[in-house]
């Protein structure tokens, strides 16, 4: 999954829970075994979310040149 953004105004409706549920049915459906997905540390609301929904975080290292 690249990107899953709910604006501010439908947060709370359960809209991000339906979505991630039918991402994990279509998943099951298509014998994947893994869902991966990122966000950055300081979207505390975003990890939040996935941690209430039992998914497990993996950490990893991003490294840039910035030129």
């Amino acid at each position: 999954m690249d990107c899953l953004y709910l604006k501010e105004e439908i947060r709370g409706k359960q809209i991000g829970n339906t979505i991630m549920g039918m991402i994990k049915e279509y998943a099951i459906s298509q014998n994947c075994k893994t869902i991966q997905w990122q966000t950055p540390d300081f979207n505390t609301s975003a990890i939040n979310f996935y941690n209430k929904l039992e998914a497990k975080p993996k950490s990893k290292e991003r490294f840039f040149w910035h030129l």
